[in-house]
């Protein structure tokens, strides 16, 4: 197989992974919901100083206990968002197996070098411009799932609706 084919071949992967671990991140990690509560908890935060700021004892005491009935709700929310990992660990695991196996020898050369957080602790950041097929995956999907997270949110800026008034005013 040409270098080529096989670059390509691994960056392909790498967007299918990338694609796969969103879906599954979005489908069972229930993002809006966690968003929700830190939504409704920073508002009892700004509550709070404001009471605290006047004094208002009794507001504050309404204030936590409204905070420890969402706090239960929080540690749950936080639990939920492992589940993904459930699905996305074993997928990383026979991916990097089968990538290692299938192009033993594929190795890049960028013209720059790139800071590779794990390697060597001791000279922390490594800058590294050679990769292997898994290094390559790995580089491939972090400059993928940026991206891609560009483009989600070019999008949901450019859907969403003005509200009230007019544009340009």
């Amino acid at each position: 197989m040409s270098l080529e084919f096989e670059y390509y071949v691994i960056c392909i992967v790498a967007g299918l992974y990338t694609a796969v671990s969103r879906y599954i991140t979005v489908r069972f990690g229930n993002q809006q919901k966690m968003e929700e509560i830190k939504r409704r908890m920073d508002a009892l935060t700004r509550e709070y100083k404001k009471a605290s700021s006047e004094k208002n004892d009794a507001e504050m005491r309404r204030i936590e206990k409204e905070q420890q009935k969402i706090l239960p709700e929080m540690m749950g929310q936080s639990l939920g968002q492992i589940k993904p990992l459930i699905i996305i660990f074993p997928l990383i695991i026979l991916l990097s197996a089968a990538l290692k196996a299938q192009f033993p020898d594929f190795a890049i050369t960028l013209p720059f070098s790139l800071p590779i957080i794990v390697q060597n602790l001791d000279k922390f950041p490594n800058w590294r411009d050679t990769f292997g097929a898994y290094g390559w995956f790995w580089v491939s999907v972090i400059f993928i799932s940026m991206a891609s997270q560009l483009l989600v949110s070019a999008a949901k800026k450019f859907n969403e609706k003005p509200k009230g008034g007019v544009i340009g005013k």
